[in-house]
């Protein structure tokens, strides 16, 4: 009769299947702690335009830009040497207020956004110096002080030049 010869015991260590099942929780704990610190680094942003709650979401209302048509304003914005210059057209520019806000959001992070206000010149001529660096591409967006009304436009690349701003959604 024979006898099968008989191995030696290995670890538990040193078997392939040991460290194949420990690797799955393995993957699962580290791909939690990477989502955790990606989540911290990256807060969501902030929504900005003409925007309300509706339950447990935010919808676009259109009132800003309604009301701009409505005042049947467009504009056009020109850029360039740190300054900002707005020709705004309006039914009635006299009664247009003195200063206006105006907003270079970038469409991804919020750190590149930019704000300024707009002095009034003349009687459709807005100035304002431009002290921050302009975002590489922005959707500009243009208000009153009690933004009531808004126009919008959008750039991508330099910003030497002109953005036309109409009453699209904001």
């Amino acid at each position: 009769m024979k006898t099968a010869a008989h191995k030696p015991a290995h670890p538990w260590y040193k078997e392939f299947w040991a460290w194949f099942v420990l690797a799955i929780p393995a993957l699962g704990v580290a791909s939690g702690v990477a989502m955790i610190v990606i989540s911290l680094h990256n807060a969501p942003q902030e929504i900005t335009g003409d925007h309300q709650r509706l339950g447990k979401t935010t919808v676009a209302t259109g009132s800003m830009s309604g009301a701009a048509q409505a005042l049947g304003l467009s504009g056009r914005l020109s850029v360039g040497n740190g300054r900002a210059e707005l020709l705004l057209e309006a039914r009635r520019p006299e009664d247009l207020p003195s200063t206006l806000l105006l907003r270079f959001d970038h469409p991804v992070d919020a750190r590149f956004d930019t704000s300024v206000e707009l002095e009034r010149r003349d009687a459709g001529r807005w100035v304002a110096d431009l002290s921050d660096q302009l975002p590489s591409r922005a959707r500009v967006i243009l208000t009153d002080p009690m933004r009531k009304w808004g126009l919008a436009g959008r750039y991508q690349g330099p910003v030497e030049g002109s953005i036309a701003l109409d009453h699209r959604q904001l």
